[in-house]
């Protein structure tokens, strides 16, 4: 949906998040624009730039620092 509200989405060949489905993947999107970020074991994701700080901060969590130190 980003890609399209965007401007990219009719010059683009192919969609990762499709790629990603039709290997088996489950895809957790939230509403566009938004910060989205998904833990799975040793796997941090984000869905966009905005997710960027929030990212930042699952991963200081994973390894055990604190955001604030």
């Amino acid at each position: 949906m980003e890609e399209r509200q965007g401007g990219l989405g009719d010059a683009t060949p192919w969609w990762v998040e499709t790629r990603l489905r039709d290997q088996g993947a489950k895809i957790e999107a939230g509403q566009p624009w938004t910060s989205v970020v998904v833990v799975d074991a040793n796997l941090i994701t984000g869905q966009n730039p905005q997710s960027s700080v929030d990212i930042a901060r699952a991963v200081l969590d994973r390894i055990g620092v604190s955001a604030w130190d």
